[in-house]
């Protein structure tokens, strides 16, 4: 695995694909044509394709794995596009064409495996575009225009598939970039759903999933930490640090009372009981990503000692440590956020 210096790249260069990234995201959602949407989805893909390469031969080879899956998902959208414009074959088929183009952009099944593939040798910052950043333009565009009402059983398996194999593909893994792409799978598959209901909750759920992910893949990057290995050079006074990024692998996994909950409440309340099968395989799928969260915990404190330093300093350096209770402070934060949100959503369906 390569090692890369900095988190992210503050050149002018860095600034001004990233403006472009921005830029074409912005496109989508404010577009009210096709044109538009597919300039934007191209602005975007550009941008990122840009910022993954880097100085290790192992971040160019992931630039050129992103570049070939996002343009073979443009010329399939392009098509799908032509075809809605002009409907030579029917409404179907050029709806079916973009799908293929979406799954293919958004490492969705059954193109899905591209994605832990990218994110295994590119740097940090680079996997959080990958799994956050590339999905909002993607995830607006199916809750804004509504592809999910011709295609829902379409989408509905795409989703539970992509969720499935993430959960799955994720145990037998050690290196943690790797971690996080399957892990994005599953969260994929949650915002699919959430996308397929409406536009608001997909978006609270990947403003949520992004901060713990950005948060978590930052705090990573600062350890050093690629793979389980790296918690056996930790000293006691790094345990701190590792009870943080504990606390982070569980609030991704959903578990209650940690703010990763939140978005997965909003969507099974929007999902209801019509759905039964595709809320029972999106919890198994978090059930089994939890299961490989949890790993981590368990490798981390036999690795570093924890268990030592938890019963010996702990208790004392808790208190007085900023890191904890900025940390309580974010998640109150995000906790507000969504409480407010869960109860205007519970209010406009009663």
């Amino acid at each position: 695995m390569g090692s890369v210096s900095s988190f992210s790249r503050l050149t002018p260069a860095f600034s001004f694909f990233m403006f472009l990234s921005v830029l074409g995201v912005l496109m989508v959602l404010a577009s009210g044509g096709l044109l538009g949407i597919y300039v934007g989805f191209e602005c975007s893909f550009l941008g990122l394709a840009a910022i993954l390469s880097g100085d290790s031969v192992e971040e160019n080879e992931s630039c050129m794995k992103y570049f070939v899956f996002q343009a073979l998902g443009s010329l399939f959208m392009l098509f799908g596009f032509m075809m809605m414009i002009e409907p030579i074959m029917g409404h179907k088929v050029p709806l079916l064409l973009t799908l293929v183009g979406v799954c293919l952009k958004g490492g969705f099944f059954p193109f899905h495996f591209w994605v832990p593939s990218v994110m295994s040798t590119c740097s940090w910052f680079s996997c959080f575009l990958v799994a956050v950043w590339q999905k909002v333009g993607l995830m607006c565009f199916i809750g804004k225009w509504g592809l999910s009402y011709t295609l829902t059983n379409y989408l509905e398996l795409v989703a539970l598939v992509t969720a499935i194999l993430g959960a799955f593909g994720g145990v037998w893994v050690i290196y943690y970039r790797a971690l996080m792409g399957y892990s994005s799978l599953v969260h994929s598959g949650w915002m699919l759903m959430a996308a397929m209901c409406s536009l608001p909750s997909v978006m609270f759920y990947m403003f949520v999933y992004g901060v713990i992910s950005g948060i978590l893949m930052r705090r990573l990057y600062k350890l050093k930490i690629m793979c389980f290995e790296d918690f056996s050079n930790f000293h006691h006074h790094e345990a701190g640090s590792v009870f943080m990024v504990f606390l982070d692998f569980m609030s991704l996994g959903g578990l209650p009372v940690l703010p990763g909950f939140l978005p997965k409440v909003v969507v099974l309340i929007m999902m209801g009981l019509s759905k039964k099968i595709g809320m029972f395989f999106l919890i198994i799928s978090s059930v089994i990503s939890l299961f490989y969260y949890l790993k981590v915990a368990m490798v981390a404190g036999v690795g570093s000692g924890l268990n030592y330093y938890l019963v010996h300093k702990w208790s004392g350096s808790l208190s007085k440590g900023s890191m904890f209770k900025k940390y309580i402070i974010l998640n109150a934060g995000l906790y507000f956020i969504g409480m407010v949100g869960l109860l205007v959503l519970v209010g406009v369906m009663s």
